[in-house]
């Protein structure tokens, strides 16, 4: 095996695309082969002078009329091979590995592998063959009737676009992307009426193969598994590459050596690139992905890879404030507003009302306070650059209703709730708690979805950012569909969120807020949410 590995390695690839050129070449020769063989006839017979002149007109249209006849002939079969070309793979010289360019005729006619598999996995760029090869085989009225079991691996598409050698940069990969795996999603809803899991991981990892994992049964009933392999290579267009092709069975020692290598070097990349797993499918928990265009909508923008990262964004903060307050002050040290903020927190403060307003793509935001006295206000800047955080307070309602914190230390506290910084691409602090969402809890919500702004914290210096730090806390009680979603995939179990997610009563959290005395977070080692806003959940759950 080691020998034919060699000989694979150091073989030359001849694609589809070269394999086709040949044949074309070839029959370009036998065209003009068959030209010649009736052309020289017709042009000697004049070199006779002694044939009368009419049978030589006569002779030389009957060649013309016979080569005529020919070439119609002959075009007409030159077109049914480059059908053939195009409906049939060619087989491509990898040494003892078999390979095939991509089968056009599994678009046409479906996947005999697939449309016998009870699993199947995909690594996909687009999906968009799987998703044509579903249409056809939805629109015969087939089905995948023996398929309970399948995986769509798909590669972000912010990585697609920067570094995928030939399709980055192209302007029809947004659209196709999004289409082509929300086509691929539901074409195996309608195709398979048996199945019983459905995910979608995203895959943040450079494009390096595209591959398809088929398991299906002997028949004698044994377990056969199949692996279609393709390699990304810069200069080549995906359809023009091979397709390495693997069994794994009893009986057949080298390729299931050569399976278990090419599945062992997938699963390792997919297992350090997999962002987060969405469940689409499980029959056994009566769950079914409602929204699918909105989850593709929003994975288009997600992306963790390093290439993906920007640094932080540094925001200039001004406070209105009144003029009872800020004296003769012209501008604010954060300290300052951490006074103001305490103010607030403090029953007996002057400030009776400490709120934000952000606008990320401007880089702005503006603190607005308030003594309730109604008097003159005046805005003032605030020294220092700083970071926005929006963090979401998602509640299950219930008898007992319960907040869903992230069991990840972060400082000070024990738990983490969900959230994160404010990017110059979100719209506002809503769209940075959805996408904060789906990043760490695989959790979408619906574009109606209602976030209220319970309540404002403001750190001087974070601990961890250097930085002054002003955050919103949003509270959200969540429809019935999520709340079971949650309680089925995420709630103390692990595989679908980053961490562990832990769904605590609002009213203990509450109660251990307030045994704390002062609303200061910095001294609660639970979380970071202020008071204020678990007063807000509980008010809100009717508790």
């Amino acid at each position: 095996m080691a020998d034919g590995l060699r000989k694979t390695a150091l073989a030359p690839v001849r694609t589809a695309t070269t394999l086709r050129d040949e044949v074309r070449e070839n029959e370009r020769l036998r065209l003009l082969l068959t030209t010649g063989a009736f052309l020289i006839p017709a042009t000697i017979i004049w070199i006779f002078e002694e044939i009368p002149l009419a049978w030589r007109v006569v002779g030389t249209l009957a060649l013309l009329l016979a080569a005529s006849l020919v070439g119609i002939v002959a075009l007409s079969a030159q077109l049914r091979q480059q059908d053939r070309l195009e409906a049939e793979p060619l087989p491509a010289d990898l040494g003892s590995i078999p390979a095939a360019a991509r089968a056009h005729r599994e678009v046409r006619d479906g996947d005999p592998l697939l449309l016998a598999a009870h699993r199947a996995d995909f690594v996909g760029l687009t999906y968009k063959s799987l998703s044509d090869m579903l249409d056809e085989v939805n629109a015969r009225g087939a089905q995948l009737g023996a398929l309970t079991t399948a995986c769509l691996y798909v590669y972000a598409l912010p990585v697609l676009e920067q570094l995928h050698p030939t399709l980055r940069h192209s302007s029809g990969l947004l659209p196709e992307w999004s289409r082509s795996i929300e086509n691929a999603i539901e074409g195996l809803r309608r195709a398979a009426p048996a199945l019983r899991e459905l995910d979608l991981v995203l895959l943040d990892a450079e494009p390096a193969f595209t591959m398809s994992r088929v398991w299906t049964a002997d028949d004698a009933g044994s377990g056969v598994h199949h692996l279609r392999w393709t390699p990304v290579v810069a200069g080549t267009e995906p359809k023009d590459m091979p397709t390495l092709r693997f069994e794994s069975s009893s009986g057949d020692v080298d390729g299931a050596e050569l399976y278990q290598a090419f599945s062992r070097f997938s699963e390792d990349l997919i297992s350090r690139r997999a962002v987060r797993r969405f469940p689409l499918v499980r029959a056994d928990l009566g769950y079914e992905r409602a929204d699918v265009a909105g989850l593709v909508e929003l994975l288009a923008k997600i992306s963790t890879h390093p290439i993906m990262r920007r640094d932080d964004v540094s925001f200039d903060v001004s406070i209105t404030a009144p003029v009872a307050l800020l004296g003769e002050r012209t501008a604010l040290k954060p300290w300052e507003v951490r006074t103001f903020y305490e103010a607030y927190l403090d029953p007996a403060g002057a400030v009776v009302s400490f709120t934000a307003e952000m606008a990320p793509r401007r880089q702005q935001a503006t603190i607005r306070i308030d003594d309730g006295a109604h008097g003159e206000v005046r805005t003032v800047p605030v020294t220092e650059k700083h970071r926005l955080a929006a963090f979401a307070l998602m509640t299950l309602p219930g008898a007992e209703p319960s907040v869903l914190l992230v069991d990840k230390p972060k400082g000070i506290w024990a738990l983490d709730v969900p959230g994160g910084k404010v990017g110059v691409d979100d719209a506002d602090w809503r769209a940075t708690i959805r996408r904060e969402l789906v990043e760490e809890l695989a959790l979408v919500l619906p574009p109606d979805a209602n976030l209220r702004q319970v309540a404002w914290s403001y750190d001087p210096k974070s601990q961890k950012e250097g930085v002054p730090v002003l955050s919103v806390y949003a509270a959200h009680l969540l429809e019935p569909e999520l709340a079971s979603y949650a309680r089925s995939f995420l709630v103390g179990k692990d595989g679908v969120a980053a961490r562990r997610t832990l769904a605590l009563p609002a009213a203990e959290l509450l109660r251990r807020k307030a045994a704390q005395g002062a609303d200061n977070s910095w001294a609660e080692p639970l979380c970071h949410a202020p008071r204020r806003a678990f007063e807000a959940v509980v008010r809100m759950a009717g508790r």
